[in-house]
């Protein structure tokens, strides 16, 4: 009989099994949480790759380039010229110091280094008109040049508002100490419970079993999420103006779905490999 009980498990070992899955499982998702959210959520960098992505700052280059060209127009001006001025480049150098000094991405950005990227865009739309003034003759009107010149510098600027964005310093300050700890205790509970879990009971191919299915019930958990979190996204976008904050915010929404599915698929791979590992081991028994 004590033969017996050394090498089949007990009740109470199936059940503790259970209770351990099921609290790893929770601690998996947590953790997956917790990568998503210091990854991608309150990334900074990543962030700022979204501000500077090909189509948030074509959005903002449009939205500049429509504008000049209308006070261009009413003011007699020829605005051939004006998309060479206000170049892909340049444009990128305004959207790139706007989102790190919003988002703390980078060190030596601030709201003031901001605007004077802006002003130095201005500079060169002022320098144009000036050259077209003095080439047709018509008297040159410094007063009438740079009220021109700052309502476009007012208009770029009213663009590179974030909606909240006091609260968002604040946010990524808290944020990523939080996430710091998050991170921590959810890889603590999770090498707690599987530990626990794997030295629970005689036969280690069925606590492997129970370690594969909370990965894989966290993984489907994750994929799920993502899979919803989509089809809201794609019923029901956000409504945000300009369309430069737009699109860099619906593309930092779909990269952290993205992470989310890549965490669930992650986690779906590991449990293949617990189950291969699983069967090895019964079969060798």
């Amino acid at each position: 009989m004590q033969m017996s009980s050394k090498l089949h498990d007990t009740k109470s070992d199936f059940i503790g099994r259970k209770i351990l899955s099921f609290f790893l499982f929770l601690s998996l998702v947590l953790l997956s949480i917790a990568c998503v959210a210091k990854g991608a959520i309150i990334n900074g960098n990543m962030i700022e790759n979204k501000f500077t992505s090909y189509a948030a700052v074509s959005a903002l280059r449009q939205d500049i380039i429509t504008f000049t060209k209308d006070g261009f127009l009413k003011n007699g001006l020829n605005d051939e010229n004006i998309n060479d001025i206000i170049s892909q480049a340049k444009v990128e150098a305004v959207a790139k110091s706007f989102a790190a000094s919003e988002f703390k991405s980078k060190t030596g950005y601030t709201k003031a280094s901001s605007k004077q990227d802006v002003a130095a865009l201005c500079n060169d739309i002022k320098a144009e008109i000036v050259k077209q003034v003095k080439a047709s003759g018509f008297e040159y009107n410094e007063e009438a040049v740079n009220s021109q010149v700052q309502n476009i510098d007012e208009f770029i600027n009213a663009q590179l508002v974030m909606p909240g964005s006091k609260y968002i310093e604040t946010a990524f300050n808290v944020g990523k100490i939080g996430v710091n700890i998050f991170v921590a205790a959810s890889v603590f509970l999770t090498l707690v419970f599987g530990s626990m879990l794997f030295f629970t009971g005689k036969r280690e191919y069925r606590s492997i079993r129970s370690i594969g299915v909370s990965f894989c019930s966290a993984g489907i958990a994750d994929l799920l999420a993502s899979i919803i979190a989509l089809i809201i996204f794609s019923i029901k976008s956000i409504d945000i103006y300009p369309m430069f904050i737009k699109n860099a915010i619906d593309a930092y929404i779909s990269t952290s779905i993205g992470a989310v599915a890549a965490c669930g698929a992650c986690l779906v791979l590991i449990t293949l490999v617990l189950l291969a590992i699983s069967w090895k081991l019964k079969r060798e028994r």
